[in-house]
């Protein structure tokens, strides 16, 4: 990289972050860093799920799933017409059951990293300041993907739609996964990218690292695996299979310590997710 865009890079990446802390400051005091406080929410499982990690439920071998006003109303539809007890016990059991028991219910990555955060800064809020940082490396991510794909221009045309897009901006300061998803797939499309311009096994390695951490945030992320495993394979044909191996390993090293919890727990292997 040239002197010239290595200082577009640190720019865009400074601006990305500047703006950030502007909403962040501005936000402060307001309801949104409470938002988590609401029952019914993603955002209030997360922390609850982070907090029981946090507090030695590693493994999490009772079934751990939400129960939110719609989950109830539909325990208590179904509990009607069986002729089965109305009760809030008997409704999360029911859930319980549907969801496959102690199956993650969402993939494990953002509530152990929550729970990571809370038992090393005391509260799980800390975990903004990651995602904040993940935001502004997405602008600069979107800038240099734009860049490899159609040149300076289309770079910094990708660089600030991903600034002009507030959105962004706002989940990067709420207890949810998709700023890191948002920051996981620039960077696996980078990565991609790199793959397929140099061809390194060690770039393989690396991208099958990212896809299996991107995997563990969601877990559709391995159509993605499964596609570039078989485009290298059909654009270099026996060349391609051991840096394909490599990353195929790579992943499913990332992923294994929830392979291995899901052995423990007695759920299927590879099952990430109870409602994917």
């Amino acid at each position: 990289m040239t002197s010239s865009p290595r200082r577009t890079a640190w720019l865009l990446f400074a601006v990305s972050l500047a703006l950030r802390v502007a909403f962040a400051t501005e936000m402060a005091g307001t309801p949104l860093y409470r938002h988590a406080d609401w029952r019914d929410t993603d955002n209030r499982f997360f922390r609850d799920w982070a907090s029981a990690i946090a507090d030695g439920d590693w493994l999490g071998e009772q079934p751990n799933h939400p129960y939110h006003g719609w989950h109830a109303w539909m325990a208590s539809q179904w509990a009607h017409a069986h002729g089965a007890e109305d009760t809030e016990a008997a409704g999360r059991l029911l859930w319980d059951g549907w969801y496959g028991g102690a199956r993650f219910h969402q993939e494990p990555l953002y509530p152990y990293l929550l729970a990571v955060t809370k038992l090393a800064m005391g509260d799980v809020r800390f975990v903004f300041i990651l995602q904040a940082l993940a935001g502004a490396a997405s602008t600069l991510l979107a800038w240099a993907i734009g860049r490899r794909l159609a040149g300076d221009r289309a770079g910094l045309l990708a660089a600030a739609l991903h600034l002009s897009y507030g959105p962004f901006v706002y989940h990067d300061f709420l207890l949810h996964r998709t700023s890191l998803q948002t920051f996981g797939g620039l960077l696996v499309v980078w990565l991609i990218q790199r793959v397929w311009e140099r061809r390194r096994t060690l770039d393989f390695a690396q991208l099958g690292g990212a896809l299996g951490a991107s995997i563990l945030l969601v877990s559709t992320t391995i159509l993605v695996l499964l596609a570039v495993a078989g485009a290298a394979v059909a654009s270099w044909r026996k060349a391609a299979l051991r840096p394909v191996a490599v990353m195929v390993a790579a992943a499913l090293l990332v992923i294994s310590p929830a392979v291995a919890r899901n052995v423990a727990v007695g759920v299927s292997p590879f099952a990430l997710s109870s409602v994917g």
